[in-house]
């Protein structure tokens, strides 16, 4: 195990040392070895600077107890000499001075202690995530987009199908890459939803290939790829034709001529009312329309008694021709129809 030292002591033979870290994982595997040069002033110094570098090779904070310490010749075997406190590094030291003139290469190996789990960087784990989102994302919007295939389907749905290729032909978007409907001040993404609904609406006769739906989506009525008008320009060019606007011609004050008010004109009726008969004329003029044969002259009596005029025979009841002798429905009606003449 590899324990700091409480002394600090200073060495002063080298400030700088140059050697080869290995780490050996538990299971003795090397991982790649690595050139390092650093001050070696102190055991406390160059422990803390080889963990630092053992922290950076496995990719994940460690504590000191997790690995040894070990140092011999690269070209040695054996496991090398331990170099876990103060006098394991003096005696480092001066192996290293020794090899050093003979121009080999010193080895410090970190045996692990337990089996290393090399921990994602946070960056990395991110752009992981990110990547599954994306493809996630990118797999919902095949599902969606992607015309389903032809067998299994119904020929309502093998229709539909074909139509909703055809307007992501005809309606292509160079621009977005994808079928967009572009009209007067409108550029919308034709989404999945909005194709069935175009491809049924032409299954329906209410649109074509190059005519929208007037569904509220498609945000105009009848509007067309090729010959776009808004409603505005299309109500004005009606208002045009039904009321042609004339040219004001400008008079000249002098040539202008006034005209006098004319005289209120009295009111008068359409049509004279006819002359109110007496109760006999009355009754002579029916009976020679009705054939002269006296039926209703035989009344002029009882109509007299009752002074009864032409002008009463429109309010008279049931009861009333009774109590006349009225009894004849004929009659009756004949009287009353008669008597509407003047009213």
């Amino acid at each position: 195990m590899c324990s700091i030292s409480s002394e600090n002591e200073s060495v002063d033979q080298h400030d700088e040392i140059s050697f080869t870290l290995i780490v050996k994982k538990v299971d003795g595997k090397q991982l790649p070895g690595k050139w390092l040069t650093f001050d070696a002033s102190t055991f406390k110094k160059f422990v803390t600077q080889i963990q630092k570098y053992i922290e950076t090779m496995i990719g994940e904070e460690i504590d000191q107890a997790e690995y040894s310490l070990a140092f011999k010749s690269a070209k040695s075997n054996g496991g090398g000499l331990e170099l876990s406190e103060l006098k394991d590094f003096e005696k480092f030291l001066i192996e290293y001075k020794k090899l050093f003139k003979m121009k080999k290469e010193v080895v410090v190996i970190a045996s692990m202690n337990r089996k290393i789990v090399k921990k994602k960087k946070r960056k990395q784990v991110e752009d992981e995530i990110l990547e599954s989102d994306e493809e996630e994302n990118n797999l919902k919007k095949k599902k969606v987009n992607s015309i389903p295939k032809v067998s299994g389907l119904t020929p309502h749905q093998k229709v539909i199908g074909k139509l909703v290729s055809e307007l992501r032909e005809q309606w292509h978007c160079s621009q977005d890459n994808v079928p967009c409907y572009v009209a007067s001040g409108i550029h919308l993404k034709l989404t999945a939803k909005l194709l069935a609904m175009w491809a049924e609406s032409i299954m329906d006769g209410t649109a074509t290939i190059e005519i929208a739906p007037t569904h509220p989506d498609f945000a105009v009525q009848h509007a067309t790829k090729n010959n776009v008008h808004s409603s505005a320009t299309l109500m004005a060019s009606q208002m045009s034709q039904m009321y042609p606007i004339q040219p004001i011609q400008y008079i000249s004050p002098q040539y202008c001529m006034v005209r006098e008010p004319l005289a209120p004109v009295s009111n008068f009726s359409a049509t004279s009312q006819l002359p109110i008969p007496s109760i006999e004329e009355f009754l002579k003029k029916i009976d020679k329309d009705e054939g002269d044969n006296g039926d209703f002259m035989q009344f002029i009596d009882v109509f007299n008694e009752q002074n009864i005029s032409v002008k009463h025979i429109k309010d008279l009841d049931e009861n009333d021709f009774q109590i006349l002798g009225v009894k004849t429905i004929g009659w009756r009606k004949t009287i009353k129809a008669a008597a509407k003449r003047y009213e």
